[in-house]
Order: structure tokens, then C-alpha cells, then sequence
């Protein structure tokens, strides 16, 4: 047993410090058991947890891989193998993931990492009814109230959304819209143009298959009434967010005074926020200005 420290509650970054401590000795142990013992599965599954834990990814692939050949059963491990798989692949999901998770699924249904990427993978490749039934199961076993439920009904919400009214507003800088459309939203004065640009201290955390999202919210939550998407690296980038980038025909821009734009730059191409993606917000923006400037200059936690 390692003994743990009791550090004077009234001070929290001592606390923090001390059970950091008491995990990396934790830590220490587990490999040790790993050493002492190549062929303990269950040390090897415990350390690679461990390591992905603490954000240890290459060490945490290598540990999954191991614990994945003595525990080929263990639903936990497989999923596990395939995020550390993603994320050490700039946190793209491959086909050897998507097996892994499958695998992990069919051995057990309630996998909550299973479940969690099977439905960012089918939310990906905007088969949106299948991303909402993974979310929706993922959902169902969570403590309500926690964060990352929260966070998981909001997804299910939105692919639910998605699979009804689609997402052909997502596209319109590789396709320019109809001309009849542009004209009919200029004449109503319900174009934002301007640009988007990322702050210096940020522009080192671009990668190339990072993905640009700019969406128009009417306030500060709540599903966009418009959206368009391009590659990051073409950033800084002149913008026109008009009628044409609508979410849903029922709900555009031009039925909107004002709006609060989001950029967003997203590590994984998921339009949903996630740790890491680079952002930019413009709050109370009129429709119909010209000239908008959007900075990307925070980093979400």
C-alpha cells in the first residue's frame, strides 16, 4: 500500500500536489509489477489507464497494445487501445480503431469508451441517426448530473437535430451557394462579411488536418442558424455568412438582428466543442455588418 498524505485542506495546490504524488508513485508501482511480471494482463491494462490518465499517450499505446494481447476480452482495454490509437494519430479515429471499438462493443454493449467514440466516429462521418443512438445509450448510463453528461445529451441533441434537417450549411466556402440566394440575402442586408485570423502564440498549434468552423448563434447557447466550414490552413480567412450557410430553411440569418459568431478549430473535424480546439467569439455582431474581424486566441481546456 502507499501511503497517503494529509495535507492541510485549507491550502488545495498542496493537496493537489500531494495526490499527484501519490498517483505517479502509483504509477511507478504498477510498472514495476509490469517488469517483475510481462504476462500480468491486468497490471498492463491498469498502467496504460494509468498513463492515459496523466496524458502519457505514447507510453499509454504501448501499454494498451500489450494489455490488449493478454486480455483480448476485456471490452475496457479495447477501447482504450483504440483512443490511445486516435490520439497519437492526430486524434483521427482509423479503421484499426473502429475495430477495436466494435470488437469492444460486441463483447460489451455498455463499454462507455466504446460507445463515447462510436458515436464521434459515426457523428464524423455525418451519419448523424447512428451517432444519436450511440449517444442516447451512452447517455442512459451516466450519472445525470455529471459534466460529461451533460455534455453527451447535448451531442445526442444535436445529431438528433443534424439527422432531420442535415447539414448542407456546413459547406458553402468549398461551394459557393446559389447565386439567386446570395442576391436575395443582399438585398435583404443579411450578410456578415469579414475575417478570421489566429492569434501568433497559437498559429504553432495548427495542424493540417485541423478543420475551420464559423458559426452564427442568436445568442450565447443554443443550436447556430447559420455555419460554414473550410480547411485552418487557409486562415486568415475572408468570410460572407449569409441566408445561403442556414442550418434549417426555418430559421436563417436574415430572421435575426443580431448574433454572437463563434470561430472555432477543431482538432478532431467535429463541429462539437472538445478539449484542445482553438477558438474565437464576436459577441453581439449586427446582421448585415461589414468588415468583422474574429481572433482565434483561446485554447478551450
Amino acid at each position: 500500500e502507499i501511503a497517503k498524505a494529509q495535507p492541510d485542506p485549507a491550502h488545495p495546490a498542496m493537496a493537489a500536489a500531494a495526490s499527484e504524488h501519490d498517483f505517479m508513485a502509483l504509477i511507478r508501482k504498477v510498472e514495476e509489477k509490469t517488469q517483475a511480471n510481462p504476462e500480468d494482463g491486468t497490471a498492463w491494462a491498469m498502467l496504460a489507464k494509468s498513463y492515459a490518465a496523466t496524458e502519457r499517450w505514447p507510453e499509454a499505446l504501448q501499454a494498451f497494445e500489450k494489455a490488449a494481447k493478454l486480455l483480448p476480452q476485456d471490452a475496457s482495454v479495447l477501447s482504450g487501445y483504440a483512443e490511445a490509437l486516435a490520439i497519437t494519430n492526430n486524434r483521427v479515429l482509423t479503421a484499426r480503431s473502429m475495430a477495436l471499438i466494435q470488437q469492444a462493443l460486441a463483447i460489451d454493449p455498455e463499454d462507455i469508451k466504446g460507445l463515447e467514440l462510436a458515436g464521434i466516429q459515426a457523428y464524423q462521418e455525418q451519419n448523424f441517426v447512428q451517432a444519436s443512438h450511440y449517444f442516447k445509450r451512452l447517455h442512459q448510463l451516466l450519472p445525470p448530473e455529471s459534466s460529461y453528461a451533460q455534455d453527451i445529451l447535448a451531442a445526442q441533441k444535436e445529431t438528433e437535430r443534424l439527422a432531420q434537417t442535415g447539414m448542407a450549411g456546413l459547406d458553402n466556402l468549398a461551394a459557393p451557394p446559389p447565386a439567386e440566394v446570395k442576391a436575395a440575402s443582399a438585398a435583404q442586408g443579411a450578410a456578415i462579411t469579414g475575417s478570421i485570423d489566429i492569434a501568433p502564440a497559437l498559429r504553432s498549434r495548427l495542424a493540417e488536418t485541423d478543420v475551420l468552423f464559423l458559426f452564427a448563434r442568436p445568442g450565447q447557447s443554443g443550436p447556430p442558424v447559420a455555419a460554414i466550414r473550410a480547411r485552418a490552413g487557409q486562415l486568415p480567412l475572408e468570410f460572407e455568412l449569409d441566408d445561403s450557410a442556414a442550418m434549417t430553411a426555418g430559421n436563417t440569418l436574415s430572421q435575426h438582428k443580431q448574433v454572437m459568431l463563434v470561430a472555432r478549430v477543431s482538432k478532431s473535424g467535429n463541429p462539437m466543442a472538445q478539449s484542445g480546439d482553438l477558438e474565437g467569439t464576436l459577441a453581439n455582431v449586427t446582421v448585415g455588418a461589414t468588415g468583422v474581424k474574429i481572433m482565434i486566441d483561446q485554447a478551450r481546456p
